[in-house]
C-alpha cells in the first residue's frame, strides 16, 4: 500500500505540475501518509545537500547560530539534491545569509520525476538533521550589513 501511495502521488504531481511546496501542504493536511513512511524508510541516499537562504529573521538566527549540536527540523518534508552546486544556488537566492547542509547516510524518497528543476536528482527527507561539524563559516560585510555563509555536515535523524 505504501508503494501505491507513492506511485499515485508521483504520477499525479507529474501530470498536474504541482510543486514540492504544494505537496508539502497536502502532507501537512494529512494526505499522503505513505509518502512520509516511504521517505523515512526509503532507500539509502548518496551524499545529499540542501541550501537554505535567510528569508526571515527566524531562519537568519538559525543560520548565524548553526553549530555542532544544532538540530534543524525538516518541516515535515524537505527537498535535498545530489548536486552541491544546485543546493548552493538555492542557498544564495535570498538576502545573502545562507546555509549549506551536507548529509550522508540518510534514507529518503527519490523524486526526480516530480522535481521542479528538470534533471535534478532530488530527494525528500523527513525528520530532522543534527549538525556534527561546521565545515566553514564566512562572515562578510556588505555596505555595513553582516552576511554569513555557513556550510555544515549533519546527521539525519528520522524522527
Amino acid at each position: 500500500p505504501v508503494a501505491a501511495d507513492v506511485a499515485d502521488l508521483v504520477g499525479r504531481c507529474t501530470r498536474s505540475g504541482n510543486s514540492i511546496e504544494q505537496v508539502r501542504e497536502e502532507i501537512a493536511a494529512g494526505k499522503h501518509a505513505g509518502v512520509l513512511v516511504a521517505a523515512r524508510n526509503g532507500p539509502r541516499a548518496p551524499t545529499l545537500y540542501r541550501g537554505i537562504s535567510a528569508m526571515d529573521q527566524e531562519t537568519e538566527d538559525l543560520i548565524v547560530g548553526a553549530d555542532v549540536g544544532t538540530e534543524i527540523d525538516l518541516a515535515g518534508l524537505s527537498s535535498f539534491t545530489e548536486e552541491a552546486t544546485h543546493a548552493e544556488f538555492f542557498g544564495s537566492g535570498g538576502a545573502g545569509t545562507s546555509l549549506l547542509i551536507v548529509v550522508r547516510d540518510a534514507r529518503g524518497l527519490p523524486v526526480k520525476a516530480i522535481s521542479n528543476s528538470p534533471g535534478e536528482n532530488e530527494w525528500l527527507l523527513t525528520g530532522h538533521v543534527k549538525v556534527t561539524r561546521v565545515i566553514s563559516r564566512i562572515v562578510e560585510d556588505e555596505d555595513g550589513v553582516e552576511i554569513t555563509h555557513v556550510k555544515v555536515e549533519a546527521t539525519w535523524l528520522p524522527n
